[in-house]
């Protein structure tokens, strides 16, 4: 009969095993949403229509919660800063499509800004 101590450790290694292999299916499944995201980004010409791209993209992968016209709701995710940012990039955009005057400069932040989001987000998944 195995000792209480080996059945806990057997336990306990199992319990451990699900987790990792938990983690590295969903370091893979960002890690394919990120590259597929920056693929169509990079495909894109228009400042505006790229920066849509990314945002959309950003919120599947970190399931930003949406209201059926495709507004973040604020408070339903442990990002909170991300989706208050999402949020005012939202407002900006909708600007963006029909002010001409709107800066090449911010659009440029805007979207390094998200892409910084998505490239801290597969770090701490290879970190983890």
């Amino acid at each position: 009969m195995a000792s209480s101590g080996s059945v806990f450790s057997e336990t306990l290694q199992e319990i451990t095993n699900t987790k990792l292999q938990e983690l590295s299916k969903r370091r893979s499944r960002f890690e394919e949403a990120k590259a597929a995201i920056l693929s169509s980004v990079a495909a894109e010409k228009d400042a505006v229509k790229r920066l849509v791209i990314l945002s959309d993209g950003v919120k599947k992968c970190f399931s930003i919660k949406l209201t059926k016209d495709n507004k973040v709701i604020l408070g339903r995710t442990s990002h909170k800063r991300l989706e208050i940012d999402l949020k005012n990039l939202d407002r900006f955009l909708g600007q963006a499509k029909t002010d001409p005057s709107v800066s090449q400069k911010m659009l440029t932040a805007w979207e390094e800004s998200l892409t910084r989001q998505l490239n801290m987000q597969a770090l701490q998944y290879q970190y983890a």
